[in-house]
C-alpha cells in the first residue's frame, strides 16, 4: 500500500526526522541539560568554599540579631511610652508587651539576654555576635561601637551606657 494513498485529500506524507533548530543543529535533551546545570551548581558550590564565605551564614544571623535587639528596644520603648506604669521587669505584664525576640542559634553561648531596673524603667537586651565581621574589631563592629559598657556583646536598650 503507497503511503500517499492514505492522505489522499491532506498533505503527502512526510518521513518522519529528528528536529533541526536553526542552521541546522540540533537541541539538547533534558538529560543533557540537567547534567550541565548539576555540574555547575556543583562548581558554584566549590568556588564559594573557595573563596573564604564560610562566614556567610554566620554573618546573616548577625544580622537577624541586629534587627531584633533594635527592633525590640524600639517596640519597648513605644511600649513604655503608652504605659509609663508598667513594670518593664515582668515581661508578661500586658497583652500588648513587645515579644522577647528568640536568637537565631540560641544555644549557651549565642542567646539574648535581658536586664531591667523596674525603678528607672530602663532595660537592655543583649547579643554576642558569632561573625568577624560584626564582632569586636570586625570590619562592621557592632559589639564595641554600641554605646554600651561591655566590648565583647551587643547592647541595645534605653539605659545609659547600657550598664545594666
Amino acid at each position: 500500500m503507497d503511503k500517499r494513498s492514505l492522505f489522499a485529500h491532506g498533505p503527502a506524507l512526510v518521513e518522519s526526522r529528528p528536529w533541526r533548530g536553526v542552521a541546522g543543529k540540533q537541541g539538547f535533551s533534558l538529560l543533557e541539560v540537567f547534567v550541565i546545570v548539576g555540574a555547575l551548581v556543583i562548581l558554584g558550590a566549590l568556588i564559594f568554599l573557595l573563596l573564604g564565605k564560610t562566614d556567610f551564614l554566620a554573618e546573616l544571623r548577625d544580622s537577624q540579631r541586629i534587627s531584633d535587639l533594635n527592633r525590640f528596644r524600639a517596640d519597648l520603648n513605644s511600649y513604655l511610652s503608652a504605659n509609663p506604669n508598667v513594670n518593664i521587669c515582668d515581661r508578661t505584664s500586658g497583652d500588648n508587651f513587645p515579644k522577647f525576640p528568640v536568637d537565631p542559634i540560641n544555644d549557651g553561648e549565642y542567646k539574648y539576654s535581658y536586664a531591667c531596673d523596674k525603678t528607672l524603667k530602663t532595660f537592655e537586651i543583649n547579643a554576642k555576635m558569632e561573625s568577624a565581621r560584626y564582632a569586636q574589631g570586625g570590619s562592621d563592629d557592632m559589639e564595641s561601637t554600641d554605646g554600651g559598657n561591655q566590648p565583647d556583646v551587643y547592647e541595645a536598650g534605653n539605659a545609659s551606657g547600657l550598664s545594666l
